[in-house]
């Protein structure tokens, strides 16, 4: 069960998943990500807040979903948010196809759990 705050950031985090999601709709790889910057800086910045409210999530909750990388999340928002023109598009591009997906299966459990 997700106390409120939980539930909140929960909620927050699938928001910034889904913004990023629909942000990359009409982005058919790599190359149009990178030369799209407006699509870009605001994939950027969704990663940015979904590291913060993953950071924000109780202990509890983490100790209980060991399977999700809370501390990839963070590490992630981190090395997007101080080393902004040394992130690699490379990185970006294969979070977004292989690791997104799972993270948002992670969080939509979580709050079908708690229905």
């Amino acid at each position: 069960m997700l106390d409120d705050d939980d539930l909140r950031c929960v909620n927050e985090a699938l928001f910034s998943i889904n913004r990023i999601v629909e942000f990359l709709k009409a982005v058919h790889d790599k190359g149009e990500f990178v030369a799209d910057t407006r699509t870009h800086d605001a994939v950027l910045l969704q990663f940015i807040v979904l590291g913060e409210t993953c950071k924000r999530m109780s202990g509890k909750l983490k100790q209980s979903n060991q399977h999700i990388d809370w501390r990839g999340a963070n590490d992630f928002r981190n090395f997007i948010a101080h080393d902004y023109f040394g992130v690699s598009d490379d990185v970006v591009w294969s979070v977004v196809q292989f690791h997104l997906p799972q993270l948002k299966q992670d969080f939509e459990t979580l709050l079908a759990q708690h229905s």
